[in-house]
Protein backbone atom coordinates (compact mmCIF):
# COMPACT_ATOMS: atom_id res chain seq x y z
CA UNK A 1 0.00 0.00 0.00
CA UNK A 2 1.53 3.30 -0.85
CA UNK A 3 1.87 5.85 1.32
CA UNK A 4 0.94 9.54 -0.21
CA UNK A 5 3.62 11.73 1.15
CA UNK A 6 1.25 15.20 2.06
CA UNK A 7 2.32 18.23 -0.53
CA UNK A 8 4.29 20.73 1.40
CA UNK A 9 2.95 24.34 0.38
CA UNK A 10 5.90 26.80 0.41
CA UNK A 11 5.64 30.29 1.08
CA UNK A 12 4.21 32.31 -1.58
CA UNK A 13 1.63 29.32 -2.42
CA UNK A 14 3.29 27.49 -4.42
CA UNK A 15 3.93 23.64 -3.82
CA UNK A 16 7.67 21.78 -4.02
CA UNK A 17 7.82 20.38 -6.93
CA UNK A 18 6.17 23.07 -8.34
CA UNK A 19 8.68 25.60 -6.25
CA UNK A 20 11.64 23.34 -7.94
CA UNK A 21 10.27 23.69 -11.30
CA UNK A 22 10.36 27.49 -10.73
CA UNK A 23 13.83 27.91 -9.77
CA UNK A 24 15.10 25.32 -12.74
CA UNK A 25 13.07 27.52 -15.49
CA UNK A 26 14.64 30.87 -14.05
CA UNK A 27 18.15 29.03 -13.61
CA UNK A 28 17.72 28.41 -16.77
CA UNK A 29 16.85 31.86 -18.19
CA UNK A 30 19.72 33.06 -16.26
CA UNK A 31 22.12 31.34 -18.09
CA UNK A 32 20.97 31.73 -21.62
CA UNK A 33 19.20 35.25 -21.19
CA UNK A 34 22.44 36.96 -21.40
CA UNK A 35 23.72 35.10 -24.46
CA UNK A 36 20.33 35.37 -26.24
CA UNK A 37 20.29 38.57 -25.63
CA UNK A 38 24.27 39.23 -26.58
CA UNK A 39 23.36 37.29 -29.86
CA UNK A 40 20.51 39.65 -30.67
CA UNK A 41 22.78 42.84 -30.69
CA UNK A 42 25.21 41.00 -33.24
CA UNK A 43 22.93 40.52 -35.75
CA UNK A 44 22.10 44.30 -35.46
CA UNK A 45 23.56 46.33 -38.00
CA UNK A 46 26.67 48.29 -37.24
CA UNK A 47 26.46 51.83 -36.69
CA UNK A 48 28.23 54.06 -39.06
CA UNK A 49 29.40 56.99 -38.33
CA UNK A 50 29.51 59.30 -41.59
CA UNK A 51 32.67 61.08 -42.75
CA UNK A 52 33.63 64.28 -44.06
CA UNK A 53 36.00 64.42 -46.84
CA UNK A 54 38.09 67.62 -46.65
CA UNK A 55 38.76 69.36 -50.29
CA UNK A 56 42.08 71.33 -51.10
CA UNK A 57 41.92 73.74 -53.41
CA UNK A 58 45.05 74.60 -54.81
CA UNK A 59 46.16 77.70 -55.37
CA UNK A 60 46.08 79.19 -58.73
CA UNK A 61 49.46 79.95 -60.68
CA UNK A 62 49.27 83.66 -61.50
CA UNK A 63 50.09 83.86 -65.12
CA UNK A 64 52.97 85.61 -66.44
CA UNK A 65 52.07 88.86 -68.47
CA UNK A 66 53.94 89.39 -71.43
CA UNK A 67 56.20 91.12 -70.55
CA UNK A 68 57.56 88.46 -68.40
CA UNK A 69 56.99 86.43 -71.03
CA UNK A 70 59.06 88.06 -73.47
CA UNK A 71 61.89 88.67 -70.81
CA UNK A 72 62.35 84.86 -70.44
CA UNK A 73 62.45 84.38 -74.13
CA UNK A 74 64.95 86.78 -74.34
CA UNK A 75 66.77 84.34 -71.94
CA UNK A 76 66.26 81.24 -73.53
CA UNK A 77 67.56 82.87 -76.71
CA UNK A 78 70.54 83.74 -75.04
CA UNK A 79 71.25 80.34 -73.39
CA UNK A 80 70.38 78.66 -76.46
CA UNK A 81 72.97 81.00 -78.68
CA UNK A 82 75.72 79.96 -75.99
CA UNK A 83 74.89 76.25 -76.38
CA UNK A 84 75.45 76.79 -80.04
CA UNK A 85 78.46 78.78 -80.09
CA UNK A 86 79.96 76.05 -78.00
CA UNK A 87 79.27 72.94 -79.78
CA UNK A 88 81.21 75.05 -82.84
CA UNK A 89 83.99 75.67 -81.23
CA UNK A 90 84.64 71.74 -79.32
CA UNK A 91 84.18 70.84 -83.35
CA UNK A 92 84.98 73.71 -85.73
CA UNK A 93 84.18 73.60 -88.95
CA UNK A 94 82.16 76.15 -91.52
CA UNK A 95 79.43 73.06 -92.65
CA UNK A 96 77.41 74.67 -89.15
CA UNK A 97 77.52 78.31 -90.04
CA UNK A 98 73.98 78.63 -91.95
CA UNK A 99 72.53 77.48 -87.96
CA UNK A 100 73.83 80.31 -86.49
CA UNK A 101 72.00 82.80 -88.77
CA UNK A 102 68.51 81.03 -86.93
CA UNK A 103 69.77 82.11 -83.66
CA UNK A 104 71.77 85.26 -84.10
CA UNK A 105 72.12 88.44 -86.62
CA UNK A 106 74.67 90.99 -86.66
CA UNK A 107 77.57 91.40 -84.83
CA UNK A 108 76.84 88.31 -82.24
CA UNK A 109 76.61 86.05 -85.72
CA UNK A 110 79.78 87.84 -87.62
CA UNK A 111 81.47 87.28 -83.89
CA UNK A 112 80.40 83.31 -83.69
CA UNK A 113 81.86 82.58 -87.58
CA UNK A 114 85.19 84.73 -86.66
CA UNK A 115 85.42 83.14 -83.31
CA UNK A 116 85.38 79.44 -85.01
CA UNK A 117 87.90 80.32 -88.15
CA UNK A 118 90.02 81.72 -85.45
CA UNK A 119 89.79 78.52 -83.83
CA UNK A 120 90.08 76.40 -87.51
CA UNK A 121 93.44 78.73 -88.27
CA UNK A 122 95.27 77.60 -84.68
CA UNK A 123 93.92 74.09 -84.89
CA UNK A 124 92.51 74.37 -81.54
CA UNK A 125 88.77 73.65 -79.72
CA UNK A 126 87.13 73.88 -76.68
CA UNK A 127 86.96 70.60 -74.39
CA UNK A 128 82.94 71.49 -73.05
CA UNK A 129 80.00 73.73 -72.83
CA UNK A 130 80.59 76.80 -70.50
CA UNK A 131 77.31 77.55 -68.39
CA UNK A 132 74.80 80.46 -68.67
CA UNK A 133 73.21 82.42 -65.15
CA UNK A 134 71.04 84.86 -66.28
CA UNK A 135 71.61 87.62 -64.02
CA UNK A 136 69.39 90.79 -65.83
CA UNK A 137 67.09 91.11 -68.55
CA UNK A 138 65.91 94.76 -69.39
CA UNK A 139 63.31 95.79 -72.30
CA UNK A 140 64.84 98.70 -73.75
CA UNK A 141 62.77 99.27 -76.96
CA UNK A 142 59.47 97.42 -78.04
CA UNK A 143 61.14 95.39 -79.59
CA UNK A 144 64.86 94.97 -78.27
CA UNK A 145 66.16 93.47 -74.73
CA UNK A 146 69.49 93.48 -73.07
CA UNK A 147 70.48 90.84 -71.25
CA UNK A 148 73.63 90.27 -68.48
CA UNK A 149 74.61 86.97 -67.96
CA UNK A 150 77.12 85.02 -66.12
CA UNK A 151 79.30 82.55 -68.22
CA UNK A 152 81.15 79.68 -66.25
CA UNK A 153 83.84 78.31 -67.95
CA UNK A 154 85.71 76.67 -65.24
CA UNK A 155 84.77 73.34 -66.49
CA UNK A 156 86.22 73.47 -69.91
CA UNK A 157 89.15 74.13 -71.34
CA UNK A 158 90.95 74.97 -75.25
CA UNK A 159 93.29 72.34 -76.32
CA UNK A 160 95.32 72.15 -79.35
CA UNK A 161 95.38 68.91 -81.47
CA UNK A 162 97.75 67.03 -79.77
CA UNK A 163 95.40 68.10 -75.95
CA UNK A 164 97.68 70.29 -74.64
CA UNK A 165 95.88 73.58 -73.03
CA UNK A 166 96.31 76.36 -74.40
CA UNK A 167 94.76 78.64 -72.17
CA UNK A 168 96.21 81.35 -70.26
CA UNK A 169 96.61 79.84 -66.59
CA UNK A 170 95.31 83.25 -65.07
CA UNK A 171 92.36 83.35 -66.88
CA UNK A 172 89.06 84.20 -66.04
CA UNK A 173 86.67 81.18 -65.56
CA UNK A 174 83.78 83.68 -64.72
CA UNK A 175 82.65 86.97 -66.92
CA UNK A 176 80.39 89.32 -67.12
CA UNK A 177 78.63 89.32 -70.68
CA UNK A 178 76.15 91.56 -72.14
CA UNK A 179 73.74 90.38 -74.86
CA UNK A 180 71.39 92.01 -77.08
CA UNK A 181 68.51 90.22 -78.39
CA UNK A 182 65.79 91.47 -80.96
CA UNK A 183 62.38 90.15 -81.66
CA UNK A 184 62.11 90.26 -85.45
CA UNK A 185 58.17 91.35 -85.79
CA UNK A 186 57.97 90.42 -89.79
CA UNK A 187 58.26 86.19 -88.56
CA UNK A 188 58.02 86.23 -84.51
CA UNK A 189 61.31 85.01 -83.88
CA UNK A 190 64.35 86.61 -81.53
CA UNK A 191 67.69 87.11 -82.39
CA UNK A 192 70.83 87.87 -80.23
CA UNK A 193 72.12 90.94 -82.36
CA UNK A 194 74.96 92.05 -80.15
CA UNK A 195 77.28 91.12 -77.98
CA UNK A 196 80.05 92.28 -75.73
CA UNK A 197 82.13 91.03 -72.42
CA UNK A 198 84.59 93.76 -72.28
CA UNK A 199 83.71 96.64 -70.35
CA UNK A 200 85.83 99.94 -69.49
CA UNK A 201 88.49 98.14 -71.34
CA UNK A 202 88.50 95.17 -69.14
CA UNK A 203 87.01 91.79 -68.59
CA UNK A 204 84.33 91.70 -65.69
CA UNK A 205 84.16 88.90 -62.95
CA UNK A 206 81.03 87.72 -62.17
Amino acid sequence: MNRRHPTQTLRGGKTAPAAAAALAATLTLGLTGCGSESEAKNTQPPTTTPTTTQTTTPTPTPTPTQDEQDAQAAANKVIEYNQLECELAMNPTTERFDEIVLIARGNAAEGTRNLILGYLEDGIHKTAVSEVEILEVNKTTATTWEVMACIDASGLDVVDEAGQSVALPDRQTRVLNWREVTLDTNNGNMYVTDIKNVFDGELQTC
